[in-house]
């Protein structure tokens, strides 16, 4: 007779059906975190319960959710043993900044995953699988984690940083199993909320994957890569009223502000309308803003906009030279280099 084979069951952690021990959860914590959570975890709209970490509400209800994340979102703060986690990994990335740290520069990176730009992600994303999966057509065993990450690495390569990332695919995977291994995980002293100066073995074991990461940042596109090189300066000693006159001429919202070819402050098209409504007309250099930062066309994309993400600055970001200005960086027009780039890479245009 015919036998059918039995469904296959992919690999799951089982619900708890009792709540562990301290030094239970510490274990579990560390060796796989979604071991924790118990039957109850999965159908309830919200549960409560005490931690290591102290209090803990899990809310599961998409309602909930909205409330936390979006409605009230101002009246929550990230848990204190996830920012332990992830700063050291992430320092002040979106996923880990607060308040207005995190609203500047989520202000500062829309432009780059404006509704047009994700949706121009989806065939490339689509390329690259159907690539990928040639290679099980003919059979036999695959590590599927390890295989998920390099497919993670053409997709990145492809859409965010322009056809290109510094280093070798295969190295890539290897580290990034290897900071899951050692970074990735919980350490002890964060659930028990030790202070920061205490060491953590986990992180003393990643240093070496960290620094590996951050020379791949360092590499990948440079300021000279996406900065514009043709753009508009306004004198300090120009009126407002003549300033406003050469912005309406302008595709730029923040200008440098110049005093004998030296940069000594910045000014938006908005600061100059409120100004003259407020006040009516003056001089660029009593609405300037004079503290601001700037790059060099050598240095990191990436280290420089984490660098400057948290100020004021973030709208416009003058590359320097010596003394000269010979670019700048706005969000608006690093959405469009950076899709100009892998246009050129996809072309095999050379670079200019």
């Amino acid at each position: 007779m015919d036998i059918q084979p039995a469904p296959f069951v992919p690999p799951a952690p089982k619900p708890r059906t009792t709540p562990p021990s301290t030094l239970e959860m510490m274990r579990i914590v560390y060796r796989n975190p979604l071991e924790l959570w118990g039957e109850h975890t999965y159908n309830e709209p919200w549960i409560s319960a005490n931690g290591v970490g102290g209090h803990l509400i899990v809310a599961n209800d998409p309602g909930l959710i909205r409330h936390v994340l979006i409605d009230n979102a101002k009246n929550y703060k990230m848990a204190t043993v996830r920012q332990k986690i992830l700063r050291p990994i992430l320092r002040d990335g979106l996923l880990t900044a607060e308040g207005e740290v995190w609203k500047r520069s989520r202000k500062a990176m829309a432009p780059v995953f404006t509704p047009r730009h994700i949706f121009g992600f989806a065939q490339p994303m689509l390329k690259r699988t159907k690539e990928f999966v040639t290679r099980y057509e003919q059979g036999g065993t695959s590590d599927i984690a390890h295989d998920m990450t390099l497919l993670t690495y053409d997709i990145l390569a492809e859409t965010l940083f322009s056809g290109e990332i510094a280093g070798e695919p295969g190295s890539f995977a290897n580290e990034i199993d290897r900071l899951f291994e050692t970074m990735g995980r919980v350490d002890p002293l964060d659930l028990l909320r030790a202070p920061d100066w205490l060491p953590r073995l986990t992180r003393i074991r990643g240093r070496k994957t960290m620094a590996y990461f951050r020379k791949i940042v360092t590499d990948t596109v440079k300021m000279r890569d996406v900065m514009l090189t043709e753009f508009s300066t306004l004198s300090a000693s120009d009126t407002l009223e003549d300033a406003l006159q050469r912005a309406v001429h302008s595709l730029q919202d923040v200008f440098p502000v110049v005093r004998q070819g030296n940069m000594v402050g910045a000014v938006s098209r908005q600061s100059i309308l409120d100004a003259l409504q407020a006040d009516g007309n003056g001089y660029v250099q009593g609405v300037m803003t004079r503290s601001f930062q700037t790059a060099q066309p050598d240095d990191s994309l990436v280290k420089t906009l984490r660098r400057v993400m948290g100020s004021q600055s973030a709208q416009l970001l003058p590359v320097i030279e010596g003394e000269r200005v010979v670019g700048i960086i706005t969000p608006q027009n690093l959405n469009l280099s950076l899709g100009m780039m892998n246009q050129r890479r996809k072309l095999r245009l050379p670079e200019l």
